[in-house]
C-alpha cells in the first residue's frame, strides 16, 4: 500500500480502533497468539496509530517498537504516547525497504492486518524475509489477516464490508471499508 493513502487516511482509520472487529475478533486473537510476552522484545508491524501496539504493551512486553509506513500514523501513535505513555517506540519505516533491516533481535513479531498488502508472492516473500531478520534466532512471527475462506464481506452490521469486483484469485484487489452506523469511516485497498 502506498504511504500517501494512509497518510490521507490515519485519522479516520484510527476511529476503527474502537470497532465491534477490532475489539471483539481481533484483539482477543491478538492476545492468545501472543501467548506470554514477559521479558520480551516485541516489535509490531503495520502498527498505524498503535491500536495492537498498546494491547501488546498492556500484555507486558518489556520492550514495544511500532513500525509504519504512514508517517501520518505515527505522528498519531506517538501523539497518544504522550498524552498516555506506556514506553512504546514508533518508527516510520516500511517492512518492504531495506531500511526496515536496521530492526533486529526482537524476540516476537507482530503483524496484525499486514500481510494482506502484499500485490505478489515476491512481496510477500520480501516482506517475510525482512521479518526473519528483525527477529533473533528462535523468534516468532504472530501473523492475523483477513479469512481467505471468505474474502467477502457483507458485515455492516459489525461495521466492516471488504468486495472484490474481479475474480477472486491470488493477487486481486480486496476493497475494505469500516463503518460506524452505516456510515463509511474509511476505506483502503488490501490483496486476496
Amino acid at each position: 500500500m502506498p504511504r500517501e493513502t494512509y497518510d490521507s487516511i490515519a485519522e479516520s482509520y484510527s476511529k476503527t480502533d474502537s470497532s465491534l472487529t477490532k475489539e471483539h475478533v481481533a484483539k482477543p486473537t491478538l492476545i492468545s497468539l501472543l501467548g506470554n510476552t514477559k521479558e520480551k522484545r516485541v516489535i509490531d508491524l503495520g502498527c498505524g496509530s498503535g491500536y495492537s501496539t498498546r494491547i501488546i504493551r498492556e500484555t507486558g512486553a518489556e520492550e514495544v517498537t511500532g513500525v509504519d509506513i504512514s508517517s501520518e500514523q505515527i505522528l498519531l501513535a506517538r501523539s497518544i504516547e504522550n498524552k498516555q505513555p506506556l514506553g512504546i517506540v514508533y518508527h516510520q519505516c516500511s517492512v518492504n525497504d531495506d531500511s526496515f533491516l536496521q530492526f533486529q533481535d526482537f524476540d516476537i513479531a507482530v503483524a496484525l492486518y499486514l500481510l494482506h498488502y502484499s500485490s505478489t508472492r515476491n512481496e510477500l516473500y520480501n516482506i517475510c524475509r525482512n521479518i526473519y531478520h528483525a527477529l533473533h534466532p528462535g523468534g516468532m512471527l504472530v501473523a492475523v489477516n483477513s479469512n481467505p475462506e471468505s474474502p467477502i464481506l457483507t458485515n455492516i452490521k459489525y461495521g466492516i464490508t471488504a468486495e472484490i469486483n474481479a475474480p477472486v484469485m491470488e493477487g486481486a484487489v480486496r476493497k475494505v471499508t469500516y463503518l460506524n452506523n452505516s456510515k463509511q469511516i474509511c476505506s483502503f485497498e488490501t490483496y486476496f
